[in-house]
Formats: structure tokens, C-alpha cells, sequence
């Protein structure tokens, strides 16, 4: 038998079978970087909500004290309302910070088909990598560029089809059988049949050399999709390593208002206790820790999250 197109379709099929493998690729980076991505969201809601439940200690603690104050005759109503007022104002941050920790929990387990309401563990991250070790390599294995060298190659194998379609097509079939009833049957009821069966494209001249041309066209337009993938995935890991970057720079710029907040606060607290500060500035000093607290904690795992993308920006494929 010789048909070349069985042999050029037999090689398109096992092509196109790995761009459908490429796909299930593509899918399990995209759900892997997804849920890293999910979880760091809901390890910020989480913070948010511990930092909110921290400075609620501390405010329930400066009412008390207030309130005492005043019922002593020592304290002052304004500094009970403004002790209430801060309560409150932690009270909204909270239910508004719990509802987002469930929103992001549920999300997370959406992702990995349990049950929303499943109860999430919180693990130790570590910080995440510095500048140096960001990785700057070639995007020529991404699954993306594959998958579409791979259409190439296709385009390529039907012009190659195209090229042999003058040549005749050879068929060859053999039957071997039995006809009679089961009582009768004997060697003389058994036949053999056999023959050629030769097919020449005698009017596919024009018509094959459209194909061939459509072809090309194809070609050409597979590499230029080709280049123009292959400068967006630069492009993305270009602006991703600048955001893995800036989230480093905010993560210490983070830690340094920390650290100031935190003494700051050290300092009112003490001069408050020694009637040098009021309370109004107390109440301004735990803000501020409040605030510069919730901001590293953000910092820290937007920088996790950046770093998801830009591993899902440089995955390869062996």
C-alpha cells in the first residue's frame, strides 16, 4: 500500500496530541500559581484580622482604665468617648476583616474542590527571595512558545502532504471467507478475494498547489505569532521581576515604619504614664501601630504573591 497521506496525518495526530498535553501543562501552572496565590490572599485577610484583634486588647484596656479614672474623679469624659470611639471604629475593622478572611478561605478551597467551609492551617512562610536570586532565563521553553511551534510543525507536515499529492495512491485488499450453510460446509465453500486498487489525481493539479499555498501562508503566519508571543512572555517576566523587586523595596520600607511606630508608641506610652503625653496622642501613637503593623504584614505576603507570578512567568517545561 502506499498513501502518503495516512503517513502525514499519522504525524499531525501524534502532534496534536502533545499540544493537548501542553494544555493539561499550561492548566496545572496556572492552578498552582492560582492557589499559592489564593492562599497568600487569605494569610492577609488572616494578619489583618490578628492585628485588629491585637489592638483591640489594647483599646478595651485604655476604656478601663479611662472609665476607672473618671469614676475616681481623677479622669476626664472626653478621654472615656474618645477611648469608646477607637473601640468602635476596631469593632468595623474587624467584621469588615473577618468577612474578607472567609471570602479568601472560601476561595481557596473552591480551588482545591473541598468544601468551602473547610478550616484552613496556616504554615510559616519565610519572607521570600531578594533581587540576586530572581531568575532572568530565556522564555524559548515556555509551554506557550511549544504549543505554537508545535502548530507550526503542523502546518509544515500538510505542506509536505501537499507536495506528494500528484503521486497515485496504491491500495491493496485480501478477503479470505466461507459461504454455504452450516451443514453443508466444506473446502469448496471457502473463497479468496483480492485485488489493486490504484487511485491517480488526475484533476487535483490546481487544486493541490492552492493547498500548498494556503499552506505557506500559514507557515508564515505561525512564526509571526511565534515572535510575537515570545516578546509578550519577555514582556510579562520583565514587569513581573520589577514587581517582585518593588514588593522587597516596600517589605523594607515596611519594616523601618515598624520599627519606628513601635518606639514611638514605647515613648507616648511611657510619657503618658509620667503626665508628660495625653491620651489623645496615646490613641494616636497605637493608630499608628496599628496601621504601620498591618502594613508589613501586607507587604510580606504581597511579596509571596508576586513571587507566584513570576515563577509561573518563568516555568518551563523539560
Amino acid at each position: 500500500m502506499l498513501n502518503t497521506d495516512l503517513i502525514y496525518n499519522r504525524k499531525i495526530q501524534e502532534v496534536v496530541k502533545e499540544i493537548k498535553e501542553q494544555d493539561y501543562q499550561r492548566y496545572r501552572l496556572d492552578l498552582k500559581r492560582d492557589i499559592k496565590i489564593a492562599y497568600y490572599q487569605y494569610l492577609v485577610s488572616n494578619a489583618v484580622l490578628q492585628v485588629n484583634e491585637e489592638s483591640k486588647v489594647s483599646a478595651v484596656e485604655a476604656l478601663r482604665v479611662n472609665r476607672s479614672l473618671l469614676d475616681k474623679g481623677s479622669g476626664l469624659p472626653v478621654y472615656v468617648l474618645r477611648a469608646e470611639s477607637e473601640l468602635e471604629a476596631i469593632n468595623s475593622k474587624l467584621i469588615e476583616a473577618a468577612n474578607n478572611r472567609k471570602a479568601a478561605a472560601q476561595y481557596f478551597n473552591f480551588l482545591l474542590n473541598r468544601p468551602l467551609d473547610v478550616e484552613i492551617k496556616v504554615f510559616e512562610t519565610v519572607s521570600g527571595n531578594n533581587e540576586d536570586t530572581i531568575e532572568n532565563n530565556s522564555t524559548g521553553s515556555r509551554v506557550e512558545v511549544q504549543q505554537i511551534k508545535n502548530a507550526g510543525k503542523i502546518h509544515e507536515l500538510s505542506l509536505d502532504m501537499q507536495k506528494y499529492q500528484w503521486l497515485p495512491k496504491i491500495n491493496m485488499f485480501f478477503d479470505i471467507g466461507a459461504q454455504d450453510r452450516v451443514k453443508t460446509l466444506n473446502n469448496s465453500s471457502k473463497y479468496y478475494l483480492f485485488g489493486f486498487m490504484l487511485e491517480t489525481p488526475l484533476f487535483e493539479a490546481f487544486r493541490g498547489s492552492y493547498r500548498q499555498e494556503e499552506a505557506i501562508l500559514n507557515i508564515k503566519d505561525q512564526k509571526l505569532a511565534l515572535e510575537d508571543v515570545t516578546r509578550k512572555l519577555e514582556m510579562l517576566k520583565s514587569l513581573n521581576k520589577d514587581k517582585v523587586a518593588g514588593a522587597i523595596s516596600s517589605l523594607k520600607s515596611a519594616a523601618k515604619q515598624l520599627k519606628t511606630a513601635q518606639a514611638y508608641q514605647t515613648l507616648i506610652d511611657k510619657g503618658y504614664r509620667e503626665g508628660l503625653n495625653t491620651f489623645i496622642e496615646t490613641v494616636d501613637a497605637r493608630a499608628q501601630y496599628r496601621q504601620a503593623s498591618e502594613f508589613e504584614r501586607i507587604c510580606r505576603y504581597r511579596l509571596l504573591i508576586a513571587q507566584a507570578e513570576f515563577e509561573r512567568e518563568t516555568s518551563y517545561i523539560n
